[in-house]
Formats: C-alpha cells, sequence, structure tokens
C-alpha cells in the first residue's frame, strides 16, 4: 500500500461550487414559481372580476328589457281599450285630425265645440311622445307597409319584422345610437285582431295577420348609473383581494428567500467547519509524518544495535544479562515501530490519502506465510492454530501487504485474547454471491454487542483487554478492507468467542481467464 498526497482544496472547492450552484438554481426556481403564482393569482383574480363584470352586463340588459317589455304592454293595453271603444274623441284645440285616418266620422260638430276621432294608432304615437319626454325610452310604431310614412321601418326593425314573419316573437339586442351611447333595442309584433279591421280591413289584412310591431328603445345610462357603486365595489374588493394575495405570495417568498439564506449560511458554516476538520488533518497528518520520521530513524538505529548486543557480533559483552537487555530492547523498539506505522496507515486512510497497489495475491500464501510466523507464539500460549482453504482457491486482486497486514492483526488479536487450551480458525472460501471470505474465528471472552461499536473507534477497547493492545488492530483492519471496496463483519458472544469476516467485492476475485 503507497502513500498518496492527494489535497483536497480542490474537492472542497469543487463541492462549495456545487452547493452555490444548486442554492442559485433552487432560488432561480422558486423565484419563478413564486412570480407563476403571482401570475395565476392574478389570472383568477381576473376572471372572477370579468365574470362578475359579465353578470352586470346581463343584469343591465334584463332591466332594460324588463322596461321596454313593461312600455310594449302599456302600450297593448290602451290600444285594446281604445279598440273596444270603436276609437275615442278629443277637442280639435288638443289633438289635430288624424289626415290618414279614413272612416266614417272621424270629425263631429258638437255644443262642446269640434271633435276629432283617435283611434289605437293615433293614440299609440301621442303616448309615445310624451313617455320619450318624461322616461326617456323611445318608442316606435310600425310596419312593412304603413299608411303613414313616418312608421316606415328602420332597418333594424325591418330585419326584425322579417323575423316575427318567421315565426320569432320577439327581438332584443344591444347598440349604439346615433350620439354613441348604449341602448337596448326592443321590439314585439302586433298581429291584427278583429278591433283592427275598422281601420285595415281595405288594406286587405284578415284577423291574426302580422299588422306591424311597436319597438321600444331603452337608454343604458340610466341604469349604468344605478349599478356604478355596486360595480366600484366589486372593482375595488377585487382589487383588494388581489393586493392581499400578492402580499401573502411576497411574504411567502421572502420567508422562503431568509430560508434559502439560513440555508446557505448553515451550507457555509459546514464548509468551513469541514476547511478547519481538514486543516486540522493536514496537521495531524504533517505531524504524524515529521514524528515518523524522527521516531523511526532512532528507532531503527536501536533495533540495529540490540541485534548487534543480542547477536554478540563484536564479540561477548560480559555479563549474560546484557543479552537479555538486549532482546528487550529489540523486542520493545520493535513494538514501538510497529505502533508507529499503524498509526500513520490508518491516519492515511481517514484522510482519504491512501492508495491501493493492485496485484495478484494468493491467499493459500499469505495464510501460510502467517501461520509460519504466528505458529511459534501460539504453541507457547497453547492455542491450536488452524486453517481451512478451499480447494482450488483462486487468487484476487489486491495489496498484498494490505493484505498481509489485515490478517496478522487478526491472528494476533485472537491469539491475544484466547487463553490456552483454546482455537484460533483461519477459513478462506467464496461465498454464494462470488465474493471471496477471509474469516479469522477464537474461542476467547467475546465482545458484549453494546462494545462492537467500541472496538472498531481507534485507541478504544472493550471491557477485556490483553497486553500489548493498542485499540489499532481492528479500525486497521476495517479502513483497509474499505479501501478494497469490502467490508468487515464482526460477530461475537461472551464466553464462546469471536469471528471477523473480511468479504472483498465479487469483481476482485481472479479466475482462470482473467
Amino acid at each position: 500500500m503507497a502513500g498518496v498526497t492527494a489535497p483536497r482544496d480542490e474537492s472542497t472547492a469543487c463541492i462549495h461550487e456545487m452547493g452555490t450552484a444548486m442554492t442559485r438554481r433552487l432560488r432561480r426556481r422558486f423565484l419563478g414559481f413564486t412570480l407563476l403564482v403571482m401570475l395565476g393569482w392574478t389570472a383568477v383574480l381576473g376572471a372572477s372580476l370579468a365574470w362578475e363584470m359579465s353578470l352586470f352586463d346581463k343584469q343591465a340588459f334584463e332591466l332594460a328589457r324588463s322596461d321596454a317589455d313593461a312600455a310594449f304592454n302599456r302600450d297593448l293595453v290602451y290600444r285594446a281599450w281604445n279598440a273596444q271603444m270603436g276609437g275615442v274623441y278629443g277637442h280639435v284645440d288638443q289633438v289635430e285630425p288624424n289626415p290618414y285616418l279614413d272612416v266614417e266620422h272621424r270629425d263631429l260638430e258638437t255644443a262642446a265645440g269640434p271633435l276629432t276621432m283617435v283611434n289605437p294608432s293615433y293614440m299609440t304615437r301621442i303616448v309615445h311622445g310624451m313617455a320619450a319626454q318624461h322616461t326617456g325610452i323611445v318608442s316606435h310604431i310600425t310596419s312593412l307597409d304603413p299608411i303613414r310614412p313616418a312608421n316606415r321601418a328602420r332597418d333594424w326593425e325591418a330585419a326584425a319584422l322579417k323575423r316575427f314573419d318567421q315565426g320569432e316573437t320577439e327581438y332584443a339586442a344591444l347598440a349604439q345610437s346615433a350620439d354613441g351611447s348604449a341602448v337596448l333595442r326592443f321590439m314585439r309584433p302586433l298581429m291584427v285582431d278583429k278591433a283592427c279591421l275598422q281601420c285595415h280591413e281595405k288594406q286587405g289584412y284578415i284577423e291574426g295577420d302580422l299588422r306591424g310591431g311597436i319597438s321600444v328603445t331603452v337608454p343604458m345610462v340610466p341604469i349604468a348609473a344605478i349599478q356604478a357603486p355596486s360595480l366600484r365595489f366589486a372593482v375595488l374588493a377585487h382589487g383588494g383581494v388581489w393586493l392581499l394575495g400578492l402580499a401573502g405570495i411576497g411574504l411567502s417568498g421572502a420567508a422562503m428567500a431568509r430560508l434559502f439564506g439560513r440555508i446557505e449560511d448553515a451550507r457555509e458554516q459546514a464548509l468551513a467547519e469541514r476547511k478547519r476538520a481538514e486543516d486540522a488533518d493536514k496537521a495531524k497528518s504533517r505531524f504524524l509524518a515529521t514524528m515518523s520520521h524522527e521516531l523511526r530513524t532512532p528507532l531503527n538505529a536501536i533495533l540495529g544495535m540490540a541485534e548487534v548486543m543480542e547477536h554478540r557480533h563484536f564479540g561477548p559483552v560480559g555479563d549474560p544479562r546484557y543479552e537479555d537487555y538486549a532482546r528487550d530492547i529489540g523486542s520493545a523498539g520493535g513494538h514501538m515501530l510497529a505502533l508507529i506505522n499503524d498509526v500513520l496507515d490508518l491516519s492515511r486512510i481517514e484522510a482519504g490519502r491512501a492508495e491501493l497497489a493492485d496485484e495478484r495475491v494468493s491467499f493459500t500464501e499469505i495464510v501460510e506465510e502467517t501461520r509460519a510466523v504466528m505458529q511459534s507464539r501460539a504453541i507457547r500460549q497453547g492455542i491450536r492454530l488452524d486453517i481451512e482453504i478451499q480447494p482450488n482457491m483462486p487468487p484476487i486482486r489486491a495489496d498484498a501487504r494490505a493484505v498481509r497486514q489485515m490478517l496478522f492483526n487478526l491472528v494476533g488479536n485472537a491469539l491475544r485474547f484466547t487463553p490456552g487450551g483454546g482455537r484460533v480458525l483461519v477459513t478462506v472460501n467464496i461465498d454464494h454471491h462470488g465474493c471471496p471470505l477471509l474469516a479469522v474465528a477464537d474461542t476467547g471472552p467475546g465482545i458484549a454487542e453494546e462494545e462492537i461499536q467500541t472496538v472498531l473507534e481507534p485507541f478504544r477497547q472493550g471491557r477485556e483487554t490483553a497486553p500489548g493492545g493498542t485499540g489499532l488492530g481492528l479500525p486497521l483492519v476495517k479502513g483497509l478492507i474499505e479501501l478494497h471496496a469490502g467490508t468487515m463483519d464482526l460477530f461475537s458472544r461472551v464466553g464462546v468467542g469471536t469471528t471477523v469476516t473480511l468479504r472483498f467485492p465479487a469483481a476482485r476475485l481472479l479466475t482462470t481467464t482473467t
């Protein structure tokens, strides 16, 4: 396994840029959404106001039509009364004789003075003039074949009369008068009845024929004036609701903007904390690298001199106790050097600066090598060290030094915690998913379930401890197997023992065709 100097500054900067870009995208999207909601709210209120305006227009139309219908029915009533009376007489000082009325006794001389007949049509014209002066509603009696030229139908009246001839009974439509103001044009037909034949029989009419019609023109300005307060209230109410809605949407948008700001602040704070952690990690790495150099150099000298003294390369050292001291110095120095190497390896892994040197690795060779090194220790402790390797076990693609270090640590831990008369078993096989497995099981005291997470943390140990333990073995193994994209499973039962299984990815298995 080789150490790789791969600073995280670029990664942190990339994460910062990605986070900033994401926040900007979210802000743009939310701004777009807020604008869309505002437009939607405006469209809803606009549609509501338009619908209410249409109701006002419909109401105005119905009011005008009701006035026109009332005026028409009024005309029918007094026309019917006049026809039933056979016409009425008025003093010529008040009513001019009707030159278009060709009947007997049109004019009479009486003691009260000269009188002239007022037939239904003449009465209708007189009343229409009076009504127009008092109400502004203009009525017009008309026909397609009038006796009186002034009764000739206007264009729209002629069109209505043709519809009546086809069976329609009413015409009503909005239009503009000559002065540009809005009016309602209303017209209904006049049918010939028995009383009408007195004047119109000579024109060829018979009872039930369409004689003509009475049109009524109602000005819309007075109705609009009546509706104006309600209309203003509707507009103001819709405007107020619209503004309140926009204010609510705006406040919501501002709240979300503040939320985005807090998220951005939290992200910046998290990045700052990350940067401080990375700086601390770099400082730790620099410290460990420096200490590694500073400690390894004298340690190697101490180990070398202890070996020289132990093996008496330059002759006897005198008292035999010096040889024992030399062996103790070598053992302690070797342990310290191994501890330093473990700390450095673990720090590289935690800092993300460790890289694998993959090569073809034979489980059989490494397991046999480990047993050869550990066998004498196992015999001294009275522990049986067994191995079980699946027949024809293929090699894997891995870092040989890392695999050897993991196995040495696991077997060393197992021997350290297994009492005399116990057993340590190393197994190698392939599971049903095709993943290579390397497992070390012991018959030691076991680990309580609540302590399993503790023993996986650096420099932490469970309640059961053994001489020579530093609390780095399992965390280092876990870090090394995860570098291989594998996993470490720890199963333990108190009083029964512990099994640690390393599972390598199936992709690392080398077949004969690989």
